[in-house]
């Protein structure tokens, strides 16, 4: 049947040029109109022909559920029930070609009248194959996403308990008592916190913040350790020292790279209490004497990793602790901690106000103190991991 036959049966059904006219917006598309009562089709457009491999003669005429199987027929028919209901519908569907294949569409249908009142359904077919396989190929990138995320997370999790084993948490070695507390923002950080033993039984207490967050931060801190430890090993002249070799060594790393670190360390003697204090770009380590006075250091030497030689703009301290006196290393998650949408920090003078304040109370509770200080200060909104050392000389 040729497309003047179509024109044909289709003015016999009382469709007028004027509504032929509304079809012009879709004939890109697959265009079809049927017989809303028993679904025979009276014309088709080109692109209709093309997408179901057969032509408009071999169509126009016909019920178009002869192509359809017994479910695409079943879904045809519950749609339709909606069109009754409303005069429109659009839905995904499964268009039959003539090879026996399906080509997914999505079809809008709305009902139109001709001029002596008979139904007609016009529909509008557009083949969404190509995006249906843009999104099997995106559904596979997420799977494998999906698993490369839950692989990461495996790991981050592996690597995060790795990194608490480096922690020194609770102990006591001669008369000082240690007491840390660490707290990465993301579950490994740049933070650490270590009691080294050194030669001639002197024992380091260490406390390490590399710039950043994450993975490459914790990496650089257990390398930290690791050189700390192999310094220690083969001995040194006090933390001054240390921190000169340990930055020699680092800058051949880190001379490249954005990170960077800052360093605190005291060398103690556990039974004479004899302790030498040295730090690079450090916060103040602090003496809380064992009736609440409290004295700051800083150190000598400014931030590791980033120039050599390193600069030096101070001096090593020595200090003899006495029953009751403390040594508090920290990091800067703790003094810079900000109230939301201000400038305001913690700072050092509100945590010296704590440990002033509670020079008394045990080195556990008054660690929970700071760190609760901390979270009430920012609102809970932790921006840096944050890493505490309380050593209390005990009789």
């Amino acid at each position: 049947m040729d497309d003047s036959s179509s024109l044909t049966l289709l003015q016999k059904a009382g469709l007028s040029l004027e509504h032929l006219g509304q079809m012009l917006e879709w004939l890109n598309e697959g265009i079809l109109i049927l017989e809303a009562e028993n679904t025979r089709i009276l014309y088709v457009n080109p692109r209709f022909s093309e997408m179901v491999q057969a032509e408009a003669g071999e169509l126009i005429g016909r019920d178009a559920s002869e192509w359809l199987n017994e479910q695409e027929l079943r879904y045809w028919q519950q749609q339709s029930e909606i069109i009754d209901k409303t005069g429109r519908n659009r839905f995904e569907f499964s268009l039959p070609t003539r090879s026996g294949s399906r080509i997914p569409v999505i079809q809008s249908v709305r009902e139109i009248h001709t001029q002596e009142g008979k139904r007609l359904l016009l529909v509008n077919s557009i083949d969404i194959s190509e995006q249906k396989r843009i999104y099997s190929e995106l559904e596979a990138v997420n799977r494998r996403l999906m698993e490369y995320h839950d692989q990461l997370t495996e790991d981050l999790l592996l690597a995060e308990q790795i990194q608490r084993t480096l922690i020194t948490t609770r102990e006591q070695t001669g008369r000082i008592q240690i007491t840390t507390r660490y707290l990465p923002v993301m579950g490994i950080g740049g933070d650490y916190v270590f009691v080294h033993t050194g030669l001639n039984d002197k024992v380091y207490l260490t406390v390490c913040d590399v710039s950043g967050h994450g993975v490459a931060a914790s990496l650089v801190a257990n390398y930290v350790n690791a050189t700390t430890r192999q310094i220690l090993e083969k001995g040194v002249e006090g933390p001054g020292d240390l921190l000169q070799k340990l930055n020699k060594t680092s800058y051949a790393l880190l001379k490249n790279q954005y990170l960077y670190f800052t360093y605190a360390a005291v060398e103690l003697d556990p039974q004479t209490c004899d302790a030498r204090i040295a730090s690079g770009g450090h916060p103040p380590i602090l003496h809380v004497y064992g009736h609440g006075t409290v004295q700051s250091f800083t150190g000598p030497f400014t931030m590791l990793g980033k120039f050599h030689p390193l600069p030096q703009f101070g001096k090593e301290h020595s200090v003899q602790l006495q029953t009751g006196d403390r040594l508090v290393l920290y990091t800067d998650g703790i003094t810079e901690a900000r109230r939301p949408g201000t400038v305001d920090q913690l700072g050092v003078n509100r945590l010296i106000h704590i440990l002033a304040n509670n020079h008394h109370v045990d080195a556990e509770t008054v660690c929970d103190m700071i760190l609760n200080a901390v979270i009430w200060h920012t609102e809970k909104h932790i921006e840096d991991d944050m890493t505490l050392l309380i050593a209390t000389v005990i009789s």
